[in-house]
């Protein structure tokens, strides 16, 4: 178990130093908060109060009833920790999961033999479309079928680069969870010319 705990806190080490938790300082400690307390066996003691005390600062009035500021944060803390395995976490071997209704989080060892593959939605094809000025213009389609969301091209854009970029991928990851997400390179920018 000592190895796995090494490993474990290796793994809360890299997420809290990654660019998705960059700027969520606050979610990264919630997140070793109650990753340490289910590695001690103390995931019972972890419930609304605690966390409010312990990880948001509150005071010992704090009420669940009246206060979901503990619930917002978990909320939060499942979007980002789903953000991070779906771009920079990809391949890694361990991973968290925060269920719904529970502060305990499960801790999951995945035997990687390389990288993650790319989940099918996350794939593009890229086609090109020709402007009555002859003009080639890249266009990518990404998702699912529907609805379709058309996102404005942005100054400096490359459709395959974007898709790997730290600043990007998770964007296009996301919207291509929820909808046929098409993007494009404007004129003289990434594929087209």
């Amino acid at each position: 178990m000592a190895i796995d705990r090494d490993k474990v806190h290796q793994q809360l080490d890299k997420i809290e130093s990654s660019m998705t938790f960059a700027q969520a300082t606050r979610l990264a400690g919630f997140l070793r908060y109650i990753v340490e307390a289910t590695l001690d066996g103390e995931a019972s003691r972890l419930n609304q109060f605690s966390i409010a005390i312990d990880v948001l600062g509150r005071g010992a009035d704090f009420d669940p009833a009246t206060d979901s500021s503990v619930r917002v944060e978990a909320g939060r803390l499942r979007a980002k920790i789903r953000e991070y395995y779906d771009t920079e976490g990809n391949a890694d071997a361990i991973r968290f999961h925060l269920p719904k209704g529970r502060y305990n989080p499960d801790i999951n060892f995945i035997d990687n033999d390389g990288p993650a593959e790319t989940p099918a939605l996350l794939q593009q094809t890229v086609r090109f479309c020709h402007t009555a000025d002859e003009v080639a213009i890249a266009y990518a389609v990404s998702g699912r079928d529907k609805p379709v969301l058309v996102k404005a091209a942005n100054w400096l854009s490359h459709l395959e680069h974007d898709c790997s970029s730290p600043v990007w991928a998770h964007w296009w990851q996301q919207l291509s969870h929820r909808f046929k997400l098409v993007r494009y390179d404007e004129r003289g920018c990434g594929l087209s010319n």
